[in-house]
């Protein structure tokens, strides 16, 4: 995966099965659009602690899923996206590469300005 200054942490996603169907159905009559959060942002509050700022990224097409590991929760996924990946930034569509955790709802993930 290419890491640069568009990967963002992905905090919360979807569970393996409806990945996979998303996978399935990507070109399909019945679409299936999975969503993440990622971090786009923290704040430092006046205690000291961190507040992370999250967006919704909206999966429009995955094209492919491949096994990371033997786990069978650890992918490599990739397809394109609709995403407001800065702060205060307008929505676009994006080429995406990303490793997620289906078991933990974890991973991270590059974009691509199409």
């Amino acid at each position: 995966m290419n890491i640069n200054n568009m990967t963002r942490e992905i905090v919360s996603g979807p569970n393996r099965d409806f990945l996979i169907d998303a996978f399935k159905y990507a070109y399909g009559e019945e679409k299936l659009t999975p969503s993440f959060e990622v971090v786009v942002g923290k704040i430092t509050e006046s205690k000291g602690s961190e507040k992370i700022i999250t967006r919704t990224v909206k999966v429009i097409h995955l094209t492919s899923i491949e096994h990371e590991d033997g786990s069978g929760s650890s992918f490599n996924l990739k397809g394109c996206c609709a995403a407001k990946i800065y702060l205060g930034g307008e929505e676009k569509v994006y080429d995406f590469e990303s490793y997620y955790h289906a078991r933990t709802r974890k991973g991270v993930m590059s974009f691509k300005e199409r």
